[in-house]
């Protein structure tokens, strides 16, 4: 055995690793934001629903009634652009190299392999990253107009209240 590549084998292995559970990491933080915009759809589902039974007899009221619709709807889109699938995005990544690769594996080492794998799985992770900034973006622009909705909702039952004696 050759031990004159051996720091170099456990450096490519401690890459491989690195970027495996990298890229676990960035899945597991996308799969937690999923998680909350679907969380936040459900919410503003409901906000939707109460906000058909807001009153809407007087000019001010229903002003507050359609800032709160138009509000709400606004959340609702941003969290469906979020929760828009990219459908095979990895298995096509992956796929292609076994497919497009198929020489490269038998003819190289298992450390040239590995390396193949870290420099393709950076690749992923930054495109990984750039969709969990995206869905994070629209989540809290989607929060913003949530909140804002339930304002108008909150803002025309303060009407109601003491506007209706």
């Amino acid at each position: 055995m050759n031990n004159t590549n051996l720091p170099s084998r456990v450096n490519i292995d401690l890459a491989y690793t690195y970027t495996g559970d990298f890229l676990k990491n960035i899945d597991a933080q996308i799969n937690n934001l999923i998680s909350r915009v679907s969380a936040f759809l459900a919410l503003g589902g409901v906000l939707l629903r109460f906000i058909i039974e807001l009153s809407d007899t007087q000019p001010s009221y229903k002003l507050t009634k359609i800032l709160a619709y138009i509000t709400c709807f606004i959340s609702i889109f941003l969290l469906g652009l979020a929760l828009r699938s990219n459908p095979g995005m990895e298995l096509e990544q992956y796929k292609s190299i076994i497919n497009d690769n198929t020489e490269i594996f038998l003819k190289s080492s298992p450390e040239q392999a590995k390396i193949y794998f870290i420099e393709r799985d950076i690749k992923v992770s930054e495109k990984l990253l750039e969709k969990a900034y995206n869905i994070k973006k629209l989540l809290n622009k989607s929060i913003f107009f949530i909140v804002l909705s339930a304002f108008f909702f909150t803002f025309n039952g303060l009407l109601v209240t003491f506007l209706d004696r």
